[in-house]
């Protein structure tokens, strides 16, 4: 399972998780967990740093 969600085109967070199964975990516990987490920040559609780029 993925999620991704953007707010204004400026703020995101990556949300995945899943689960793996294999016999090599061992007999009572088949199935491993994993899950991974992101947040960004796209700090160039920020007003206060097109401000800071174009006085340059």
């Amino acid at each position: 399972m993925n999620v991704n969600y953007s707010w204004l085109n400026k703020y995101l967070l990556d949300l995945s998780a899943r689960a793996d199964g294999s016999s090599l975990f061992g007999e009572n516990n088949r199935v491993a967990p994993s899950w991974a987490a992101g947040i960004g920040w796209n700090v160039h559609k920020e007003d206060f740093f097109a401000t800071q780029s174009s006085a340059s």
